[in-house]
C-alpha cells in the first residue's frame, strides 16, 4: 500500500484484505515538470485513539507533465505487519494513470484529473492458516489546490471501483467466504488531503487518506484498513521559480 511517514495502525488481530493508500498529487503548472515522491506510511486506528508500529509500509511515486496540459503518473505501495501482529501480513499495490491539469496564472490555483488502474495483492499467514487476495481498482482522481515556494495544499476526492480477481484461503470460517461474496465488486469514495512545506523544489509532505470501503466483521475478523497517514519527501524538477 508507499510515503516518509509516522506509522499509525489498527490492531492486528485480523488479516488485512484491503487497505487504502496514499495519492499521487503533483500539482503541475507546465510541460516538462517531473515529481519524485517517497516515504513511509502507517495504517490509522479506526477509533483514532492510539497509534501503533505494527502495520506500515513504504511508498514511491512518479509523475511527469508530458505536455502543456497532459500528465502521467505511477505509484507503488508495500505493506508489512511488524512484530506486534498476530498475523504476518504482506501487501503490495501498484497503479498507473494519465490525466490533465490546468494552472491559473492569476488565481495560482491548480486543477488535476487523473484516471487509471491499480493492482493489489494481500498475503496473510498465521501458523498454518493463509488468506490471500488479488484485486483491481479502477479510479478517477480529481484534485484542486495551490503550490507556492513554501506551501502546497490540495484536496483530492478520489473515486474507484474495487474488484477482487482471485482469492485463496485454507481458513474454514464462513465469514471469510461471506467477505469475498459481499465485497466482490465495491464502489469506493476515497478523499484525501495533502500538505507540503519546504522551499521551492524540496518539501516535506503530509497526507491523510480515508476510504468508504468497510466491512462489518467481528473483532477477530475486521479485514479492512480504511485510514492511512503518511510523511513523504517530495522533489519537484522544474524551473518554475526562476525569474522571468
Amino acid at each position: 500500500m508507499l510515503s516518509m511517514a509516522i506509522a499509525i495502525a489498527i490492531s492486528s488481530c485480523s488479516p488485512v484484505l484491503y487497505s487504502t493508500t496514499g495519492q499521487n498529487v503533483p500539482l503541475f503548472r507546465k510541460k516538462g515538470e517531473v515529481v519524485l515522491n517517497a516515504g513511509y506510511f502507517g495504517i490509522e486506528d479506526k477509533d483514532l485513539s492510539s497509534y501503533y508500529d505494527s502495520e506500515n509500509g513504504f511508498n514511491a511515486q512518479f509523475a511527469a507533465a508530458i505536455d502543456s496540459s497532459v500528465a502521467i503518473m505511477s505509484s507503488l505501495y508495500t505493506l508489512n505487519a511488524g512484530s506486534d501482529s498476530e498475523w504476518e501480513i504482506k501487501g503490495s499495490y501498484f497503479e498507473a494513470g494519465v490525466g490533465i491539469f490546468k494552472h491559473g496564472e492569476v488565481s495560482k490555483l491548480t486543477g488535476e484529473l487523473f484516471a487509471g488502474i491499480g493492482f493489489g495483492s494481500m498475503k496473510n499467514s498465521y501458523d498454518f492458516e493463509n488468506i490471500d487476495a488479488n484485486y483491481l481498482k479502477f479510479f478517477i482522481q480529481p484534485s484542486g489546490g495551490f503550490s507556492s515556494k513554501v506551501l502546497d495544499m490540495a484536496f483530492t476526492p478520489r473515486m474507484g471501483l474495487v474488484t477482487y480477481t482471485k482469492h485463496d484461503s485454507n481458513v474454514e470460517e464462513p465469514e471469510v467466504d461471506d467477505y469475498f461474496s459481499d465485497k466482490k465488486t465495491t464502489f469506493v469514495f476515497e478523499p484525501g488531503i495533502t500538505i507540503r512545506v519546504g522551499y521551492k523544489n524540496v518539501k516535506l509532505q503530509y497526507q491523510f487518506n480515508y476510504s468508504t470501503f468497510h466491512y462489518k466483521g467481528t473483532d477477530e475478523f475486521d479485514p479492512v484498513s480504511n485510514m492511512v497517514g503518511s510523511f513523504n519527501l517530495f522533489f519537484l524538477i522544474s524551473d518554475r521559480w526562476k525569474d522571468k
